[in-house]
């Protein structure tokens, strides 16, 4: 399994690295088993977590540099003077979870890491509750400001969030643009603060 997965993804990054096109993507897998011992693989700023009976256990590192992406991905030769050979994080996972959960850097960007524990340790029976939930509580800012009325900046920062007081420059820039009831320089605005990525979530059941 080891060598089929490893071969997998060199395979993949050669592809992607030959494409006149830059075609960059992060990578998470898992190969899954009720009986025997599972595998998994990770490239870049995606997560993976093992559902257990005593908790939630994140498998993976966050292999990104804050705003400027990830440090790790699929789709170049080297990265950072790397090849993929040092770059692709595998190993074996010999305990059975009850579920294993993958997640791209979209979720984590939006949503609390505690408040996905949360979620997944009271989910038992019903995955895709599990992905409403989680996915109810993805927003995009802008989307959040459009349903304000009235001139109500002081909710307009709350709804900016603790992040927003460190650049001050930006948060003019959405207050004045909200002010004036521009709405396509508010959403330029807000998509300058908060650049919003996709989300995308798996759920693997091995219980059902």
């Amino acid at each position: 399994i080891h060598q089929m997965v490893e071969k997998s993804i060199k395979d993949a990054n050669e592809y992607l690295s030959s494409l006149t096109k830059e075609t960059r993507t992060t990578l998470d897998v898992v190969i899954a088993s009720k009986t025997k011992s599972s595998w998994y693989a990770h490239l870049g700023d995606g997560r993976i977590y093992a559902v257990m009976d005593t908790g939630i256990r994140q498998l993976t590192d966050d292999e990104s540099d804050g705003s400027r992406g990830p440090t790790n991905y699929l789709g170049a030769q080297f990265v950072y003077m790397k090849g993929i050979e040092e770059r692709i994080m595998m190993n074996e996972f010999g305990k059975t979870p009850k579920a294993f959960f993958l997640t791209t850097d979209g979720l984590r960007s939006r949503v609390p890491d505690h408040y996905v524990k949360k979620v997944l340790l009271k989910i038992k029976s019903n995955p895709q509750a599990l992905l409403d939930e989680l996915a109810a509580q993805v927003y995009v800012p802008s989307f959040k400001i459009r349903e304000l009325s009235s001139d109500r900046c002081d909710e307009l920062i709350q709804v900016l969030g603790r992040e927003a007081v460190d650049d001050s420059q930006k948060v003019d820039d959405i207050i004045k643009a909200y002010e004036q009831r521009e709405s396509k320089g508010l959403v330029e605005a807000v998509d300058r603060l908060f650049p919003f990525d996709d989300v995308a979530m798996i759920y693997v059941d091995l219980e059902d």
